[in-house]
């Protein structure tokens, strides 16, 4: 009968006992523990450590509206501000007439309602809009 070096307990007969099931030492070949033929000791018994679950995290769902509108407002403010100064720089050597003037006084308008768009979700019952239900 072989015997754990670290905790007392009895090992299988075989030759070949590569870790000990109670206190998981390892007897394999880079290891410097080795079965014994006696017990070093009285027997200890370790708590067996199940592992951990894994936790599963639900995928993400669609960003909250008024998120998305706060970060569309602000990505959208960053382009207005770029189209003005492209408008500026544009229309100084052509004495103030420029396509990306005209651009950039529709620009507010166009940033609004591409930022509010995300709002129609809330007015959404189960994936229909109301004039949907007639059919």
């Amino acid at each position: 009968m072989k015997y754990c070096p670290n905790c007392s307990a009895e090992l299988d007969d075989q030759a070949s006992v590569s870790f000990c099931p109670n206190c998981q030492a390892s007897f394999g070949p880079a290891s410097a523990w080795r079965p014994t033929d006696a017990p070093v000791g009285e027997f200890r018994r370790f708590k067996r450590v199940e592992p951990k679950a894994k936790e599963v995290h639900a995928p993400a769902g669609p960003m909250n509206p008024f998120g998305e509108v706060l970060l569309r407002l602000f990505i959208g403010g960053i382009g207005c501000v770029i189209l003005g100064v492209l408008a500026v720089l544009s229309a100084v050597p052509y004495g103030g007439r420029s396509d990306f003037v005209s651009l950039f006084l529709l620009s507010p308008l166009l940033l609004v309602i591409w930022a509010l768009f995300p709002l129609q979700r809330l007015f959404k019952k189960n994936g229909k809009t109301g004039h949907d239900n007639a059919s």
